[in-house]
C-alpha cells in the first residue's frame, strides 16, 4: 500500500504531465485505429459486376466439387466480409456447395452506392442468386434488414434467409443527437466508421419503410437472437420481427441464453443448424 500511496502522491504533484502524457497515449491509440481502420484491406479475393456496373467484392469457400446450395454472408456495420472469417473455417452444414461473403456497398472492396437505403444495399446479393440453385442468405446486425429486403424483393430467388442479431426493430433506441455529433466531425473518422454512422442514423426510417414490403416474404425465415445482446435488444428485434413476418409460413424463432452479439463468432453451430432447416425446406 506504500507504493500505491507514494505514485498517487506523484501522480497528484504532476498533473499537467500526466495528462499530457495520458493525451498524447490516447493519440498514438487512435491513429493506430484509424490506420487500421482505414488501410488494413478486406479479405475479399474476387469481384463481379452487376447489371448497373457496380462491383461485388467477396471471399468464397467452395466445399466439395461445389454443387449444392449457395450460403451468402451479409456482413453488418462497420464491418467487411473479414467478419465471416472465422465462421468459415468453423462450419460444417451439410448440403452447401458454396459459401459466398460479401463486401456491402461502401464498405470493404465493393462500389459505392448514394444514400442508405436498403433497397440499394440488398441488390449486392443479385450477382448470386442463381436460377435453378437454392440460395439462402444469411444477415448479421445490419445484414439482417438487408436479407430481409432481399427476401422481399427477390423472393422468387431466394430459397430462406437466417437473420443473426438483426437490427431489425424500427423503433430501437439509436441516439441520433450522437450520431449527429459523430457526423459533423466525420473527417476526423474512418471511411468505415463515417459510413456506419450515417446508414445507422437512417436505419429506423428504412426499417419502418420496409413495412411496406414485408409482405412479399414467402421464403423460410429463421431469427436467431442472443438474450445477452445490448446492440440490437432482443425483446424490441425479436417481438417484432414476430409481428411483422406474421404471415409467414415457416418462421423460427432462436433466442439463444447467455450469448451477445456476435453470435458467428459464439455459436456458429446455431448457425450452421438453422441453415440446415432451412435446406430441408423449413420443415
Amino acid at each position: 500500500m506504500g507504493k500505491v500511496r507514494a505514485v498517487w502522491k506523484w501522480v497528484r504533484g504532476h498533473k499537467r504531465k500526466v495528462c499530457c502524457w495520458l493525451g498524447v497515449l490516447l493519440l498514438v491509440v487512435y491513429g493506430v485505429v484509424y490506420l487500421y481502420w482505414e488501410f488494413w484491406p478486406s479479405p475479399a479475393d474476387k469481384v463481379v459486376s452487376g447489371k448497373d456496373g457496380r462491383k461485388v467484392a467477396y471471399l468464397e469457400k467452395v466445399v466439395g466439387n461445389g454443387e449444392g446450395a449457395v450460403v451468402v454472408l451479409v456482413h453488418g456495420s462497420p464491418t467487411d466480409c473479414g467478419s465471416w472469417l472465422y465462421y468459415l473455417r468453423k462450419t460444417r452444414v451439410e448440403g452447401v456447395g458454396k459459401f459466398v461473403a460479401v463486401d456491402r456497398f461502401n464498405f470493404g472492396q465493393s462500389g459505392r452506392v448514394e444514400g442508405y437505403e436498403l433497397e440499394e444495399q440488398a441488390k449486392v446479393v443479385k450477382p448470386f442468386l442463381e436460377e435453378g440453385r437454392k440460395v439462402v442468405l444469411v444477415g448479421h446486425s445490419y445484414g439482417g434488414p438487408v436479407v430481409l429486403r432481399a427476401a422481399a424483393d427477390y423472393g422468387d430467388r431466394v430459397a430462406g434467409i437466417v437473420i443473426v442479431a438483426g437490427a431489425c426493430d424500427p423503433e430501437m433506441k439509436d441516439p441520433k443527437w450522437f450520431r449527429g455529433m459523430v457526423d459533423g466531425v466525420r473527417f476526423l473518422l474512418p471511411g468505415a466508421w463515417g459510413e456506419s454512422n450515417a446508414e445507422l442514423y437512417a436505419l429506423n426510417e428504412e426499417n419502418r419503410k420496409m413495412k411496406e414490403v414485408l409482405g412479399k416474404v414467402k421464403c423460410p425465415v429463421v431469427v436467431v437472437h442472443g438474450e445477452w445482446d445490448g446492440v440490437c435488444p432482443v425483446e424490441g428485434n425479436v417481438g417484432y420481427l414476430r409481428r411483422a413476418l406474421g404471415d409467414v409460413e415457416r418462421l423460427r424463432v432462436r433466442r439463444l441464453e447467455r450469448t451477445g452479439h456476435q453470435i458467428h463468432l459464439t455459436d456458429w453451430e446455431e448457425i450452421d443448424g438453422v441453415i440446415g432447416w432451412v435446406l430441408g425446406g423449413g420443415s
